[in-house]
């Protein structure tokens, strides 16, 4: 439990349930279970949920309601963005109703903050939540897709669910992504981009992030991008000299220090790491948020 986040997209998170199983593509190198099976592999909310598997920690299938942490979002007076969830998947098909229930009950008497609920698994997020007599009004819900294929499965299915606000999360980005197939301006209030971070994190082109920036200008949805993650793209100008998309964060000697990765033909990465790679895109940050 987190009543400060490093997530630069939230306030704060919840982790009311801990605990997942690898669904798509984009749980690969999952930190939440890199992290529950080494450093937090002793704590309780943790210990167990995870297996090794080829040297990664990789989440079992089991997953832990943490009701010691469940009113604790009641304690905190302070208004504030509450990532509900970030090591695990609230609509996890081992998460029972009874404690969904015992969860959104809290969210409904903790009116003062908003509750950002992100899932791979919307067909659940949908079951449920049209059980329920009303729309919360602080309650975003979202899904996390990666690339087209994961896009075109979940984003339907958000777009049908009753909300205050629909977000998406398209974190780690593996691939190009059309999100203006649907109706964004109709049913999408948030898009957050980000790139792999960790040891086997996977390059993002940055015409794929530059894509989605364009696709949300033009609907009016808000874009926020994260991260460049792990690794920093660099393109060539018209007279061939490198110029990377975050220049403020390089260092004068990462060229003697750095991996290289060609996506394609005109196309280099540089493994700077997570904070030196920075979040700007073209020159500047990108930080929208919905109203």
């Amino acid at each position: 439990m987190a009543k400060k986040s490093h997530i630069n997209w939230t306030d704060g998170t919840w982790n009311i349930i801990t605990g997942c199983t690898p669904i798509s593509p984009g749980c690969a190198n999952c930190y939440a279970s890199q992290l529950a099976g080494t450093r937090l592999k002793h704590h309780p909310s943790r210990a167990g949920l995870t297996k090794e598997v080829n040297g990664r920690h990789v989440w079992t299938g089991e997953v832990r309601f943490n009701r010691e942490w469940l009113s604790q979002p009641l304690q905190w007076e302070k208004p504030q963005k509450i990532f509900v969830c970030a090591h695990g998947d609230l609509f996890h098909e081992n998460v029972s109703d009874e404690w969904l229930n015992d969860i959104f009950e809290v969210m409904a008497y903790a009116q003062q903050h908003t509750f950002q609920i992100l899932t791979k698994r919307p067909d659940r997020m949908s079951g449920y939540l049209s059980d329920l007599p009303m729309i919360l009004p602080n309650v975003w819900i979202g899904v996390t897709v990666e690339n087209q294929t994961t896009a075109d499965e979940r984003i339907p299915v958000l777009l049908d669910i009753p909300a205050a606000k629909r977000f998406l999360s398209i974190e780690p980005l593996l691939g190009p992504v059309i999100i203006s197939l649907w109706k964004l301006s109709e049913g999408i209030d948030w898009v957050i981009c980000g790139g792999e971070s960790g040891p086997n994190a996977r390059p993002m082109h940055p015409d794929w992030v530059r894509s989605l920036r364009d696709q949300c200008a033009i609907a009016g949805v808000p874009f926020f991008f994260k991260q460049w993650g792990e690794w920093l793209p660099a393109e060539r100008d018209e007279y061939g000299n490198v110029e990377f998309c975050d220049q403020n964060t390089i260092p004068h000697d990462g060229f003697l220090k750095c991996r290289t990765t060609n996506l394609d033909d005109t196309f280099t990465a540089f493994r700077f790491g997570k904070k030196a790679s920075g979040r700007m895109l073209d020159g500047k940050t990108w930080d929208g948020v919905p109203e």
